[in-house]
């Protein structure tokens, strides 16, 4: 027997003898050793004692963290237990001096019996054994907790590694009112013109359009409180250099796992100046057009005044002298020349079409009765000239609309009418017109042929004629139609005096043609 077995025999106490070998009870002692014994059995770890590369004294917690029995690793060599990697470590550990090997602890791996590689904490305190230095060790198992530690470390590395390369500005904030930025990321720095670590310690405040200080901290106020788990708004930045960088921000409070406390804010940013400044370009060219569209209005309505107080009246006083002639005639017992009857006829058709003309320039009936009385009377004519029966319902009580806007609704409503007679093939339609708060709703049905929205005829250009209008107006309008199930239209758009704010309002209207299968 070697004699780290021997010391081993000496400190390992008889496990769970109640009397002596002469058959008299235990001296105090050896019951004290019993129960220390017992107890370090009864807890989930460890417990040696080293001398040099042997061990002296194992608990029964072996087992279950190397696979060896406590008699199995007193008869091997302590780096059989040890994995490679931290052998140097052990064996440099269990040989320093008494003050270093006290209270230290360490990180090493182990080789289980049946070859697994298990992580485990080592705490350590310097002894004397037998007149003789030893190394009391408590070991405990702490493999989950090194793996979950490993995965937690992959994942802020995953996490570092897209936050640092995002394409969207991303910082990370204080919980506070102020909002100050602890960390940001590259496109964040970017586009604000600031340098690595430039933003650090700035406020949302600092960073933020005067105007748009207030929105910014009102919703922060409520994220703090707890009112709102996130939110989202368009803001103005300022740049390092003064420019106006426009904003959608979303800020995410994270909170604790367990106890719900908020711990930061994630802030994600992103430049939608290119897309404001396009929406600007664009609302201007559409005001340049609505402006164009008012002068074209104009210009029609002069010209119908022309035509019905100049050429139609010269036309009708044509014809009236015309129709006096016969009796001129015929006084003088002269033959009526049949030539008069024709010409007669000619001026009576030339002031139909004139009138025709006029109505498709400006419908006079706008100006003298209203628009709706104008419908009306536009539905009245559209159904004398075919065979389809129209219902008309109009469930406003007055509507005060600019001129130029009654133009547009009347226009819309003529070429969805076009569109019935020349293609439907439908024998009713329905006319609806309501107003819901600041929209006017315009609703066309038929129970014609239908047609596919995917695959539009060429002539039928009214179709995109109507969406024009009505986007240039802020609004929209939206086709829903099959092969045999007929066609509905549904028109709507704003009439408040302020068109930006309608256009605001109306931003969920879509222009849209929809398939009925």
């Amino acid at each position: 027997m070697t004699d780290q077995k021997h010391d081993a025999d000496n400190i390992q106490p008889p496990l769970g003898d109640e009397t002596m070998a002469d058959g008299t009870s235990p001296k105090p002692e050896s019951v004290s050793e019993i129960l220390l014994e017992q107890v370090i059995d009864l807890i989930p770890m460890m417990v040696v004692v080293y001398r040099g590369n042997r061990h002296l004294y194992v608990s029964q917690g072996s087992f279950d963290i190397t696979g060896y029995e406590p008699a199995e690793l007193l008869e091997i060599d302590v780096s059989e237990v040890i994995h490679p990697a931290s052998r140097g470590s052990v064996q440099q550990h269990l040989t320093q001096s008494p003050d270093a090997v006290d209270g230290a602890r360490l990180i090493l791996r182990l080789l289980t019996k049946s070859g697994e590689v298990r992580w485990a904490s080592m705490a350590t305190k310097s002894m004397v054994l037998q007149d003789q230095p030893a190394i009391l060790a408590v070991i405990t198992d702490v493999t989950e907790k090194q793996r979950m530690t490993s995965a937690l470390r992959e994942s802020e590395a995953r996490f570092k590694s897209f936050f640092d390369q995002a394409l969207i500005g991303l910082a990370i904030g204080e919980n506070s009112l102020e909002g100050r930025i602890i960390e940001a990321n590259h496109a964040y720095e970017t586009m604000l013109g600031y340098g690595r670590g430039e933003l650090v310690g700035k406020s949302f405040v600092e960073l933020t359009h005067p105007e748009d200080v207030e929105l910014d901290r009102e919703q922060r106020r409520l994220l703090v409180s707890g009112e709102l788990p996130y939110f989202r708004i368009e803001k103005r930045y300022l740049h390092k250099h003064g420019d106006v960088i426009h904003g959608r921000l979303t800020v995410i409070m994270i909170r604790d796992d367990v106890t719900g406390a908020p711990i930061y804010t994630f802030a994600i940013v992103q430049d939608i100046t290119d897309e404001k400044n396009a929406t600007q370009k664009l609302l201007a060219e559409e005001k340049l057009l609505r402006q164009l569209l008012q002068l074209q209005d104009k210009e029609r309505r002069l010209l119908a005044c022309d035509i019905h107080d100049g050429l139609i009246q010269d036309i009708t006083g044509a014809m009236y002298m015309l129709q006096s002639l016969p009796a001129e005639f015929e006084s003088r017992k002269l033959e009526v020349p049949e030539t008069i009857d024709l010409a007669e006829k000619a001026l009576r058709n030339a002031t139909q079409e004139g009138r025709r003309l006029i109505d498709e320039l400006r419908p006079l009936m706008i100006e003298e009765l209203g628009l709706l009385n104008a419908i009306r009377s536009l539905i009245d004519k559209e159904h004398a000239g075919f065979p389809v029966g129209i219902d008309f319902d109009a469930r406003v009580n007055t509507l005060d609309l600019s001129p130029n806007l009654e133009g547009q609704v009347y226009r819309i409503l003529q070429e969805s009418l076009n569109n019935i007679r020349r293609h439907s093939q439908a024998r009713r339609a329905d006319v609806r017109i309501t107003q819901p708060g600041k929209f006017l709703v315009i609703e066309v049905r038929d129970d014609g042929i239908g047609f596919d929205p995917e695959n539009v005829p060429a002539d039928r250009s009214g179709v995109a004629g109507i969406k024009e209008r009505a986007r240039l107006f802020g609004g929209g309008a939206s086709f829903e139609s099959g092969p045999n199930q007929g066609t509905r239209l549904t028109v709507q758009i704003p009439i408040t005096a302020d068109l930006q704010q309608a256009i605001e309002d109306v931003k969920g209207i879509t222009d849209e043609i929809r398939i009925i299968h």
